[in-house]
């Protein structure tokens, strides 16, 4: 999912003091996703939502990326994803770990006292 974040979301993407409790730099092995220069993690959960933005507004490039209709140049736009596995895989209707991942994420953050919206049907490769 990509989206323009407000000045007060992405200072505190850009500034963990700021950020929400439960949010980390990215242990990812391979970085941000080009052309992002900076990545974010929740570090409880599977799955664990991941953010790519811009460090700096002065980063920011035009993206076009797999779902968008046409180049977007935004110094706050964000990628979020979910993560349920270190290689990133992200789809809910896929199974993981022989647990189907709608399950996984309504299990996991429901205990964590937030609903689970499970009305996106995205489709398997």
């Amino acid at each position: 999912m990509y989206f323009s974040a407000d000045d007060t979301l992405m200072f505190a993407l850009r500034n963990l003091d700021s950020a929400p409790l439960g949010w980390r730099n990215s242990g990812d092995l391979a970085g941000p996703h080009a052309p992002f220069t900076q990545s974010r993690e929740t570090f409880a959960g599977k799955p664990r939502g991941q953010t790519h933005q811009f460090a700096w507004d002065s980063e920011a490039v035009w993206v076009q990326k797999s779902g968008m209709a046409t180049a977007v140049y935004d110094p706050h736009l964000v990628e979020l994803d979910l993560d349920y596995n270190w290689i990133h895989d992200s789809n809910p209707e896929c199974f993981y770990e022989g647990e189907y991942g709608r399950n996984r994420y309504a299990n996991f953050w429901s205990s964590q006292g937030y609903p689970a919206d499970l009305s996106y049907q995205p489709v398997c490769p």
